[in-house]
């Protein structure tokens, strides 16, 4: 990302759209998303800006995306493109984080959702075929049905919704500074 800016765009971009990526971002895992991170990049640039993906099937998981239809990903990626050209997010809106279920339609309504705040997916030791090759590995973690109803994996997994989750770049946790303070003058440890 940095690259473009710096040595490929004649000047500053009005927006940044990254996707769309072959396959769902969601929960907390978004932070070792190339994608998201992208799209974060972009933000810190004072760039608004778009992460788009498309889940796919399970059965579909690591084997490419030849015949998938981007469709339905294409038009929301239009329209969220020209809602962020039109309107100026609220602050701490950095990145909209937009993730379409596998069968989404153009029509597929979308809901706002956070991230759940545990792995949906989890990494596993690597699947090595006779010449020695590695595949990643992983499993789900969280059955969709069973996670919070606000949550992105909910949300799409769940009841099939189009996800719109708002990023900030401010990754400071929310907790009230004067207790945190307290407590750790408190441990005598520090």
């Amino acid at each position: 990302m940095s690259h473009g800016l710096l040595e490929l765009a004649e000047r500053k971009p009005d927006l940044l759209v990254s996707g769309i990526n072959y396959g769902e971002n969601l929960s907390v895992e978004v932070t070792i998303s190339g994608t998201v991170g992208a799209a974060l990049e972009g933000a810190a640039e004072a760039i608004p800006a778009l992460a788009i993906s498309l889940a796919m099937p399970i059965s579909q998981h690591l084997n490419g995306g030849e015949m998938v239809d981007y469709a339905a990903a294409q038009a929301y990626a239009v329209r969220f493109s020209r809602l962020l050209l039109e309107r100026r997010m609220p602050f701490d809106v950095d990145v909209l984080n937009v993730n379409l279920p596998s069968d989404a339609t153009p029509e597929t309504p979308w809901r706002l959702a956070r991230l759940l705040r545990r792995r949906y997916f989890e990494p596993t030791a690597p699947e090595r075929d006779n010449g020695g090759s590695a595949r990643p590995g992983y499993r789900l973690m969280s059955a969709p049905i069973a996670t919070e109803p606000d949550s992105d994996v909910h949300l799409l997994v769940a009841q099939g919704f189009v996800t719109v989750t708002p990023l900030s770049l401010d990754m400071t946790s929310r907790v009230d500074f004067g207790e945190l303070e307290k407590l750790i003058a408190s441990s005598r440890l520090v």
